[in-house]
Formats: C-alpha cells, structure tokens, sequence
C-alpha cells in the first residue's frame, strides 16, 4: 500500500544532549503535528500514522525520527488543540 507523506519546512534548533529540549523546539513539533491533523479529512482520507523528524544538535546533526516521546506528546496536544477548537465552533 502506497504511503502519503508531507514534507514541513525545516526547523533548526540548538538543544544539547545533556540538556532539556528548548521550549520552542517543543512548540514547532506541536504545531507540526497540529497543521497535519488539522488537514486531515476523516471523511475522505484514510488513516494515518503520523511520523515526524529532524536534523538538529539533538539528532547530531543526522536526519532522524523524533523521539517516540516527543512525537506522542506532539499529538496529543493536537488533538487537544483539535477538540478545544470544535468545541468552540
């Protein structure tokens, strides 16, 4: 089964090992993860697993999955932030 992917635009941040990601860093993976969510149409798509990744400081400057901590905390405030907004509506 062919997969769908959408490129974001880069995102480059400072953040060393031993210390805690820079809170922007944090926010950028949340609005990632929101934007693709919110585009996504549950009527007319199919599901989809959402994969993000990077190249930064964090990563030693290689292209690589983010953290499987990060990414669910990444989607969980999306999904958050999705319901907040419906039930605005």
């Amino acid at each position: 089964m062919p997969t769908r992917r959408m490129r974001w635009g880069g995102c480059y941040a400072r953040a060393g090992r031993s210390s805690p990601l820079p809170p922007a860093l944090v926010q950028v993976l949340k609005d990632v993860a929101r934007t693709i969510y919110s585009v996504h149409d549950d009527v007319k798509d199919k599901d989809f697993e959402l994969e993000l990744s990077w190249v930064c400081e964090e990563s030693g400057w290689v292209h690589k999955q983010v953290p499987k901590d990060l990414l669910t905390a990444a989607e969980e405030a999306a999904k958050a932030a999705l319901e907040e907004d419906m039930e605005d509506d």
